[in-house]
Parts: C-alpha cells; structure tokens; sequence
C-alpha cells in the first residue's frame, strides 16, 4: 500500500469498556486491524474520563460529553437545551476534526447524542454509520427511534449492515438508509485449539445471550427437556443475565430439569472463551440476530451450532456442515438437531472444524477491514469500487483527500 493510500478515520463509539458486548467487542478490533493496516485511527467517546483511562483502548482515545436532542424523560427542557448548546458542540467537533485531520468518521451503534457529529460532518468529512442492532430497530417491535438518529442517516454516506438480513430490516425501518447500505461482516478471531481443562465436569450445550425474549431462551429450555428426557449426563449452560432470570428459572422447574439447567449470569470475555471452548454443542435460538457474535465465536473455537434459521443466524451457519438450522418457533426440531449432535461425537467434531473454516475464511479481522476500506473508499470516491462487484480492489487514496475540509 502506498503512503498516499492510509486515511485518518475517527471512530465514534458509545462504549469502550472491555467486555460491555458487541460494539465494543467490534470497535475495538476494527480500530486494532485498521491501524495494522496502515491507517491513522482516532476514537472518540462519550464515556467519562475514568473509563478511558482504565479501557486499555488500541490507540487515540478521546472523551467529549455529547448532548441528545431529545430526553424523553425531560422533552420541553433537553430539547431547549439542546438548541443552545448545539452550535457550540459542533464547534468543538468541527475543529476536532479539522485538528486531527479526519478523513472518514465512522458512527458505530448511532444515538442520538451523536447528532452533532453528523452536523459537523457536513461539508467535511465523510460521514459513514454502522448499524450493531437495537440502534436501527432489529427487534421488528422495537419503539420509535431516538431523536437525531434519522438526521444522522439521512447525512450518512453509507450504512454499514453487519449481514444481509439485518441490511433489510434497516432498509424497512429507515426509508433515508435506501442506496446507502453494504453488508460487511464482522471479523472474529480464530484463537489456538483449547488446552485447558473443562469448566464443568459433564458435557453441556451452551447458550450465551441476554435473558429477554427476543433471544427466545424459554423455547430453548423446552426443547432441553425433550433432550434430557433421552440423553443422560448432559446440561444446559445459560451465559448472561437480564430480566427473564426468574421466568426461565421456573420454566426450568416446571419441566423438571432445574438441576440441568445452570445460570451463570454475566461472565467475562475470558470465561465465556472458555465456556465456549469445551462446549458439546451451541444453541443460538434467537430469529432476531443482527450478526450471531455470540455463535461466530464459538463457531472459530471450533464448536458444532444448531441455531435459528430466521434472522442473521441463517447467513452464518451452513446447514448439515457447520450447524443445524432450525424454525426458532420449533422446539422439537431444536432437540432433534441438539440430540442428533450430543450422540454422534465426531459428526459434532467434523462440523466444528467446518464452522472453524467458513470463520477463517469469511469473517475474518483482515476481511472486515477490507470491507470497511471499500466502503470508505467509495464514499471518498475513489476508483476501481463497484457496486455490483463480489470482489471489490483496494481502494487507491484520492489525491489530496487530507485538505479538501474548510
């Protein structure tokens, strides 16, 4: 790559606390691999001072209180707010990243607060967005948007979607995103094989995932039931916790299998690697993954999926070679395909080496900054990106690109 081909590219993010979930899971990788790859990366945040300095961030990293258009608890008063404080907010942004000498900001998971960033961006530099989820409505009864996420769409030069099927919902939901959206996957890391011991003495199928119903665990515990009816010695592990606790406990209750039913709660990253290492099989039940991070990466670290064929979950599991894909509505296919993998050890085995290789090849670190350099690289319109090409070259910089801001 040539000198003139590295950008200056701003990452706005929500959150960088280590192991708060999947935007900072993402950012922080994105923001690792594109510096790798020879770009200037900043990140901005609206975290407080303390977090950043103990988020142990990969590169520049800076704090800026943004300010929502509007506090639903507060509507007359933030709004007023709002308008006088604006225009000295995008101020400040405007020569922040005149400062720096932003080429491309790139608005992960957008809030309203980060409306100011989009009014900065006009006549300046590009603006692209990328969607993570509940942002953009990928719950189909999600509530209205936030105020300023629209206008922020609307200023976007591209959308980034993280799957084809998410990428559809945004379309539905917000009407400006049309023509602007790309599908770029996110990258997982494929670690080393497991070499430490088990965390739990018998095989388990693990579940890793908030406890609310849109990841659908109540129809996964009833399918558990129909497995541990037929197969002995093997439970089902809950990671995560979240307002269903209590509603799934007694579920688990009432079918009579408490004692193979074990919650967790909230663990680190690095015990869920571990969870997710030793695992017999993944259960992903959810019809309304954006990506399937959760799944993907038990899919690097070898371990076999039966996930819902609705949703994201459908473009990442390949049916009969990595996984089994089955209705999230189905409870006696989910335990058909979990048993079907619990016997049957080395079909299990064979799917994990295959989700291993569909991870190493299709949803890499390198492949995801590759996807974000196109998209940067069109809405900085450069040559050789095509809209209707599979596989797009490496953007060549714009000459001169870094002095086109006011």
């Amino acid at each position: 790559m040539r000198p003139d081909d590295r950008l200056n590219i701003l990452i706005v993010t929500p959150w960088v606390e280590a192991g708060v979930g999947g935007v900072e899971t993402t950012t922080r990788m994105l923001t690792r691999y594109l510096a790798d790859a020879g770009h200037t990366v900043t990140t901005l945040t609206p975290s407080g001072g303390a977090t950043v300095a103990e988020a142990n961030w990969p590169g520049r990293l800076f704090a800026r209180r943004m300010r929502s258009p509007v506090d639903r608890g507060h509507p007359i008063r933030s709004r007023l707010a709002y308008f006088i404080t604006a225009p000295g907010d995008v101020a400040w942004i405007r020569r922040f990243l005149r400062e720096q000498r932003i080429d491309v900001v790139n608005i992960h998971y957008p809030l309203g607060l980060f409306a100011n960033m989009a009014l900065a961006c006009i006549g300046g530099p590009a603006l692209v967005v990328s969607a993570h989820g509940s942002d953009l409505g990928a719950n189909p009864a999600s509530g209205p948007l936030e105020t300023g996420v629209g206008m922020t769409i609307r200023i976007a030069k591209a959308v980034i979607s993280p799957s084809g099927s998410f990428a559809d919902r945004i379309r539905d939901r917000v009407p400006s995103s049309a023509g602007k959206i790309q599908v770029v996957p996110h990258g997982i890391s494929a670690p080393a094989e497991a070499q430490s011991e088990g965390p739990w003495a018998r095989p388990y199928v693990l579940s890793v995932g908030a406890l609310r119903l849109v990841k659908n665990q109540g129809m996964l515990i009833r399918a558990f039931a129909k497995v541990a009816a037929r197969v002995e010695s093997v439970d089902l592990i809950l990671a995560g916790s979240g307002p269903l606790l209590d509603e799934l406990t007694t579920l688990a209750a009432s079918l009579g299998i408490a004692n193979r039913v074990i919650f967790l709660g909230t663990l680190p990253p690095a015990a869920i690697d571990r969870w997710q290492r030793h695992a017999r099989v993944v259960a992903a039940p959810s019809p309304a993954e954006t990506f399937g991070l959760a799944a993907a990466e038990s899919m690097a670290r070898g371990r076999p999926v039966v996930a819902a064929q609705e949703g994201a979950l459908g473009d990442l599991v390949d049916d009969g070679v990595s996984g089994f894909l089955v209705s999230a509505g189905d409870p006696d296919g989910f335990a058909a395909a979990l048993e079907r993998l619990l016997v049957k050890p080395t079909m299990a085995d064979a799917m994990g080496r295959a989700g291993r290789a569909t991870i190493q090849e299709r949803f890499s670190p390198a492949a995801m900054v590759a996807g974000y350099e196109r998209v940067f690289g069109r809405v900085l319109g450069a040559p050789g990106w095509s809209s209707t090409s599979e596989t797009r070259p490496k953007f060549d910089h714009p000459p001169n690109v870094r002095n086109r801001h006011p």
